[in-house]
């Protein structure tokens, strides 16, 4: 009997590999779940993604959310562990029952059932973070951290995944401040570390996660280091630009040419939809939107080396300015562009505010621009993303690889769902099969998107709001130490349209 190999040729109709037999009767139910709301489009999101061999298909992370071990490994503690480990700050329901980052998902030492189970659905890709606290406490080289990241990406890449990892998601070490102007030259300390020892193993490095989330933390009270500021916020902001124009231009400089990764930043963008189409002063504002939220750090890194012309007037002194060196120097500094996108909401003018606008998901005669999620800001609406992906690819029309870093959902009241009736996450299943389609018709649209990461493998820590919200294609039971896992039904819908992918494999 001779083996013969050959390659699916789309979009004739699809035939599921002999190993995917089993998950016939999953797809079918699946797909009848779904046709309660409208039509199954796994096949679609196969068609437009299936022949493409280079895109990344992975689950993300992030080393607070999920590592635990906070004092293992001589780490040192950041500004979450000090936040949370403060009784002022510790949400009492959420700290007795699972000690808030100490143990988390214990990625630490559960990471190699967790890699097998990234490799067994069929990803190509994982995203995760390194802590700085980690690899370089206090200032110095670790070993100990050094080797345990080293270990996890070693393993990742003989199973054939590709490493796309963050270099600050966050868990800046206690001693440090985003406020501090020396924090730019320590960033680039660390990242010229990380770069020398880790950068064999990686193919893909992303300088920060989401600065509109760790610096708009300076503007309010909610997470560390809460400073109530606006001009901390910006200021922040200023440094963080800094800080990811100097990582760029070192691993160019000094490690692209022999190590061949690439190197960008991701940036959150919820789309920003006119209450009123018709209201010029609501699509005013919706453009205020994008640039405040998105244009802050986009602009200056994609487009003009400098913030939008809109934030300078209306900020003033409270923004900072970049002189035409830093300008020049942080214009460009991009491979790709990576995306965080999770929802929409309608944006209305206000006056009285800066910027002046206001966003809401309810219209006033109570309509709701989607069904709410656990998160309050969290509304499923599908089109959005897929009107990102075209304003990005309009705006900033030197991008020509644009990688979805996270996309999900958490369910709302899956946390007090029993077991195992918690593993049928069909609203989930939904969110990823609708946000795919928009994110296929993007792509026949001509946006270059290459790549797409589901947050998140795992339930987990989602920092301030401890694990009532629950992200994972994968159940973690935390009443038990260590934390077990249990995969979803969304995990097996990502199997079952990986199967689509799968080249044809024939006995004959």
């Amino acid at each position: 009997m001779a083996q013969v190999t050959r390659q699916r040729v789309l979009p004739i109709q699809f035939r599921l590999p002999p190993r995917v037999l089993g998950t016939m009767v999953f797809r079918r139910l699946l797909c009848f779940s779904l046709a309660v709301e409208g039509l199954a489009d796994m096949d679609f999101i196969a068609k437009t993604f299936g022949q493409d061999m280079d895109f990344l298909w992975g689950t993300a992370t992030a080393s607070f959310q999920v590592e635990g071990a906070w004092n293992a490994s001589g780490r040192q503690p950041t500004i979450w562990d000090d936040w949370f480990h403060s009784g002022a700050h510790a949400r009492r329901y959420d700290a007795d029952s699972y000690n808030w980052g100490d143990v988390a998902d214990d990625f630490y030492h559960q990471w190699p059932q967790d890699v097998e189970r990234i490799g067994s659905l069929g990803f190509n890709a994982f995203r995760l973070s390194i802590a700085w606290s980690r690899v370089m406490p206090y200032n110095v080289p670790n070993r100990e951290g050094v080797d345990y990241y080293r270990r996890l990406l070693t393993n990742l890449k003989e199973r054939g995944i590709a490493p796309f990892v963050t270099l600050y998601h966050w868990d800046l070490p206690n001693d440090k401040d985003w406020l501090d102007p020396k924090i730019v030259e320590q960033f680039e300390t660390y990242v010229d570390y990380c770069f020398e020892v880790f950068g064999d193993l990686v193919t893909h490095w992303l300088t920060f996660n989401e600065p509109w989330s760790f610096c708009g933390a300076y503007g309010g009270d909610r997470s560390p280091p809460a400073t109530n500021s606006t001009a901390a916020k910006y200021l922040c902001g200023h440094h963080m630009l800094l800080s990811h124009s100097a990582a760029v231009r070192l691993y160019r400089a000094k490690y692209q040419a022999d190590q061949l990764g690439k190197i960008g930043i991701t940036l959150n963008y919820d789309w920003g939809e006119p209450y009123n189409t018709s209201s010029e002063a609501d699509q005013y504002a919706a453009q205020l939107h994008h640039d405040f939220n998105l244009g802050w750090f986009a602009d200056p890194v994609y487009l003009t080396g400098d913030y939008p012309e809109s934030m300078k007037r209306l900020l003033g002194e409270d923004l900072p300015k970049f002189t035409a060196q830093q300008s020049q120097e942080l214009k460009g500094t991009f491979d790709f562009y990576g995306m965080n996108h999770y929802t929409t909401s309608w944006i209305r003018a206000q006056e009285g505010v800066v910027p002046p606008l206001s966003s809401t998901h309810q219209r006033d005669d109570g309509t709701f621009i989607g069904p709410q999620q656990q998160s309050s800001w969290l509304y499923v609406v599908p089109w959005g993303i897929e009107s990102c992906l075209l304003y990005i690819h309009s705006r900033y029309g030197d991008v020509k690889e644009l990688v979805i870093t996270e996309n999900g959902v958490d369910v709302k009241g899956e946390s007090q769902v029993p077991f195992p009736d918690i593993l049928n996450d069909t609203v989930r299943v939904n969110y990823y099969d609708q946000y795919l389609t928009h994110v296929a018709q993007a792509r026949w649209k001509g946006v270059p998107v290459k790549g797409y990461f589901a947050w998140s493998l795992l339930d987990n820590l989602e920092w301030n709001d401890g694990y009532e919200m629950r992200f994972g294609i994968t159940h973690v039971d935390f009443s038990v130490s260590p934390p077990k896992r249990y995969a979803k039904a969304s995990s097996k819908w990502f199997e079952a349209l990986f199967d689509l992918m799968t080249p044809l494999t024939i006995i004959s």
